[in-house]
């Protein structure tokens, strides 16, 4: 056989070998539980502190914001607008946090627990629970990519049905 012919067909097998094998993501190191861990606590000292415009840009532009009882919020903007038209906010804390992730990747779970204190009104608390989900950037660092919550309470009573109508 050809030399030439020979290390061609070498060429060729280890390139066709080399893209056979799978491509493998990032790990999900120590170093990017603790960013996003990081993450999950700057939120915390962002909500109680009011700076919305810090805990907008904890998400990416187009991450959906899922809270309860409200349609989906998309964009830093919105996310910051939706937080300023809150009730005062006297407490704000996760709780039970937990974070997983796969290369470029994370979930994280958490409680949470908040109290309002509307003007005019006796303070009112909330407990519940939410997913988030993050993906790290071309720098290094960990944005939210998605994240919903909902509340632990039952659903506000409707009051006693209507009485019966009197058939004559």
């Amino acid at each position: 056989m050809n030399p030439r012919v020979m290390v061609l067909s070498a060429a060729g097998l280890a390139l066709t070998v080399a893209s056979c094998q799978q491509q493998r993501a990032p790990t999900f190191a120590d170093a990017d539980r603790t960013a996003v861990l990081a993450l999950i606590d700057s939120t915390v000292a962002r909500v109680n502190t009011k700076n919305f415009t810090a805990w907008a840009n904890e998400f990416t532009e187009d991450a959906p914001f899922m809270p309860p009882n409200h349609p989906i919020i998309r964009g830093r903007a919105n996310l910051k607008a939706w937080a300023d038209s809150l009730p005062p906010l006297t407490g704000f804390s996760f709780g039970d946090v937990t974070v997983d992730g796969e290369g470029d990747i994370a979930v994280g779970t958490t409680s949470y627990a908040m109290t309002f204190n509307p003007p005019g009104a006796p303070p009112t608390a909330d407990k519940g629970k939410q997913l988030v989900t993050f993906h790290r950037q071309a720098d290094g660092s960990w944005l939210v990519t998605a994240a919903a919550f909902s509340s632990n309470l039952p659903l506000p009573s409707a009051g006693p049905p209507p009485p019966a109508a009197v058939k004559k």
